[in-house]
């Protein structure tokens, strides 16, 4: 496996997973950057001997530091701007997903990606997971009508601003897509949406997605609830088999899911295939299916709103 020289952008849990995955790949980190300056915990997972250069502005890591290769991190409004500055310095790049928050902008990045000869790679780890992958296999059972998934967890301060800004669909991209990954192109068949106010204090809010099979009778049922002071968030998975539900059980990686991503991207910029069962993992087609459902959840829910 090559070793390339890696910034990361964003240091909250995804960043320091980011930073302990380049790490344990033996990956050299040069540049670190957070906007609130949070840099102890990131450098203590690091076990080289040349300390990462510090930045709170991307622009300026950008500017004044050489890289091939970047893992970017930040909240989701701030990706498409994080991954143009990647891309116009043909650095190549890992974005959390969701890529942007419109499908016009995602294609304009996996143009411009293109146009300067560079891997865009977007994180998709539930994908990853062995629950997804059973979840493949149950799709093979006639009896199987459809998917059920409910995520709760808190309303933590970067999903509070996304849903200030209207933005419900990149809330739950990572679901979307999944489900995209298993059934193929999908379309939205109900958006529903209930928020929990104080005043003008959004305290909470209970999110519904029904998407249909076009090919198919199978639905795929999504839930989000999140509130202040609720747990760190946990997703069940659930199969509507004839006459009742069935939660996929999990077992745990033995490789930090993170990690697992991050060889994904290095086999690509390496130009290799992606090895099985992964070869279709974060395809970009795939991606933008799922984007376009996420401007049609927006604009229902936003219509409802108004």
């Amino acid at each position: 496996m090559i070793s390339l020289r890696w910034a990361v952008i964003g240091l909250g849990r995804a960043g320091l997973a980011r930073v302990r995955a380049l790490n344990s790949l033996n990956q050299s980190v040069v540049a670190l950057c957070s906007r609130r300056g949070e840099f102890a915990q990131a450098i203590g997972h690091l076990s080289g001997s040349t300390p990462p250069n510090l930045y709170q502005s991307p622009e300026e890591l950008f500017e004044q530091t050489a890289l091939d290769a970047v893992c970017i991190c930040s909240e989701n409004h701030e990706h498409a701007l994080h991954v143009s500055l990647a891309l116009a310095r043909k650095v190549h790049v890992c974005v959390e997903f969701p890529l942007a928050t419109s499908t016009r902008e995602a294609q304009r990045l996996f143009d411009l990606a293109n146009q300067m000869d560079r891997i865009l790679h977007v994180e998709v780890i539930g994908v990853l997971t062995s629950s997804h992958l059973a979840l493949q296999s149950t799709l093979q059972d006639q009896t199987i009508r459809g998917m059920k998934t409910e995520l709760k967890g808190g309303l933590y301060r970067w999903v509070e601003r996304a849903a200030l800004r209207r933005e419900w669909g990149s809330l739950s991209f990572g679901r979307i897509y999944r489900a995209v990954h298993l059934y193929g192109p999908l379309k939205l068949k109900q958006a529903a949406l209930c928020l929990n106010y104080q005043g003008t204090s959004l305290l909470g809010y209970r999110l519904n997605i029904l998407l249909s099979d076009p090919t198919s009778d199978r639905m795929v049922d999504l839930s989000e609830e999140r509130s202040i002071g609720g747990k760190r968030e946990s997703s069940t998975w659930m199969i509507d088999s004839t006459h009742h539900l069935q939660p996929m059980t999990i077992t745990p990686s033995k490789k930090p899911l993170f990690e697992q991503d991050l060889e994904l991207c290095l086999n690509r910029i390496e130009g290799k295939k992606l090895p099985a069962p992964f070869q279709h993992y974060s395809e970009h087609e795939d991606l933008l299916i799922a984007h376009e459902l996420c401007d049609r959840i927006d604009d229902v829910l936003n219509h409802s709103l108004n």
